[in-house]
Parts: structure tokens; sequence; C-alpha cells
């Protein structure tokens, strides 16, 4: 009769088969190449009439938006409407329309964007 030992060996061998078997039958997708599109948007608030240059990205596949940067930052989360985005950074609650690129924002209640973007090549 086997040890004790041997068995538990056996059976952690065993175990240890399988798993690699089962790892190696699973396939790896290859990750979607996404593609970016990025806006340069002139946004003037108000009421200090200052205009600031905002850089927009909003990364893409086939079937939806995925990422979205301004200011080279990525936004945490944002909601899609049709071509319009909308989300908020810093307190400041962003509604962005690429059917006519343009910025709209509100900051803290206190000051309001609006400006055009321009689509980067």
């Amino acid at each position: 009769m086997t040890s004790p030992f041997f068995l538990r060996l056996f059976l952690v061998a065993f175990a240890l088969c399988l798993c690699m078997s089962a790892s190696a039958q699973t396939a790896v997708k290859p990750a979607k190449k996404l593609k970016t599109l990025s806006f340069t948007c002139r946004v003037v608030y108000e009421p200090s009439n200052a205009m600031w240059v905002r850089e927009l990205e909003v990364d893409y596949d086939s079937k939806a938006f995925k990422v979205l940067r301004i200011d080279g930052i990525q936004a945490h989360g944002f909601s899609v409407e049709g071509a319009s985005i909308i989300t908020h950074m810093d307190n400041e609650r962003i509604y962005l329309d690429l059917s006519v690129p343009s910025w709209k924002s509100q900051f803290r209640e206190a000051a309001q964007g609006q400006g055009v973007c321009i689509k980067n090549r």
C-alpha cells in the first residue's frame, strides 16, 4: 500500500496538471485597438470673460466610446446620449455635443463656459 505522502503528492500533481490544461485551453483574445477622436475647444467662461483652450480626446471602438480625456486627464465616468457626452471634472459639469462640436459647462454654479471645438487630425 502507498504511503499518505505519495498519495498527497500524486493528488497535488494531478490538480496542477488539470489547472495547466484548463489555462492552456482558454484562448486569450487580443485587445481591440481603440481609435481616438481629438478636439481642441476654445471655451469662454463667464462672468470673467476668460478664454481657455481645452483639449478633448475620446477613445472608441466599433461599439461605443470607451475613454474620455479632458486636458490629458481621464474622466472617471461619462454618459453618452446620441452624439452628446455628459461628464464632470473638478466640480465642472461638462456637456459636449459632437454632432456640432461644441462645449458647454457650469462650474460650481458660479461660472459658465461655452465654446466651439475643432477636430484635430
